[in-house]
């Protein structure tokens, strides 16, 4: 998934915006997943932590799950509700959050160490691109989950993956 999108303001669809947000949440989670040894599984060149990586792929399955789930929500979901409206996920408002986590998942893209083996700073620019990625997603993430009365499991399960990138 190299490309998220964002339309123009004359275009841009709230239910589109957040599914589209949750898709690259899940696509962020998995290419997590496939380098989660250097990223998130060693510190300062210990050896992996098994008992890490056992915990992280359970709760990664219960957290796609959860992205399923709020996707579903998103379809059904009026957005003119009192909550949508409240927790401004619609519009111009819901528009300048997607425009923030597009800037941060450009340096996603741009960082891949696989895509740029020369890159000087390598898995630490990743790491830095990911961790800005997901705090971009969190203010609309919550807004989400509290507008729709969504379990909050998927919104904690990013928060640990933030943890675990800073390390």
């Amino acid at each position: 998934m190299d490309e998220f999108e964002v339309a123009p303001p004359e275009s841009f669809d709230s239910r589109q915006a957040l599914t589209r947000m949750l898709a690259l949440l899940r696509h962020l989670i998995d290419m997590i997943a496939e380098f989660r040894e250097t990223l998130i599984l060693t510190s300062g060149g210990d050896p992996a932590d098994p008992v890490l990586d056992d915990a992280f792929l359970a709760a990664r399955s219960l957290a796609l799950e959860d992205v399923d789930a709020l996707i579903a929500l998103v379809d059904a979901a009026d957005f003119t509700a009192p909550a949508m409206v409240e927790h401004r996920l619609q519009g111009e408002a819901l528009r300048f959050k997607m425009l923030a986590i597009l800037a941060a998942y450009r340096l996603v893209v741009a960082a891949q160490p696989s895509r740029n083996p020369g890159m000087s700073r390598g898995w630490s620019l990743y790491r830095r691109a990911l961790r800005g990625t997901l705090a971009a997603i969190d203010g609309p993430l919550e807004s989400l989950t509290a507008a729709l009365g969504a379990k909050q499991g998927l919104v904690e399960f990013k928060k640990a993956l933030e943890v675990l990138l800073d390390l």
